[in-house]
């Protein structure tokens, strides 16, 4: 399936045998922290951000702003 992983291991067990779906489309607590369907989770080896559906328009503009300016020479 392809889905990214986050780990703090290097080998993610399989939760195919342990696992169970019993809902999809609804929020989640993932350590305290409130995860909403079409919530953009991105992470990499510098860590994790969540960004709630109604801010990623705003949050994309701003980052590329951001990566434009910071690549810039003079």
């Amino acid at each position: 399936m392809q889905f990214p992983v986050i780990s703090i291991d290097m080998h993610p067990v399989d939760s195919a045998v342990r696992g169970l779906v019993i809902d999809y489309n609804w929020p989640l607590n993932s350590g305290g922290v409130i995860v909403h369907p079409a919530d953009i989770i991105f992470g990499d080896e510098d860590g994790v951000i969540g960004i709630p559906a109604r801010a990623v328009r705003y949050v994309i503009i701003h980052a590329v702003e951001k990566a434009a300016g910071e690549n810039e020479t003079n």
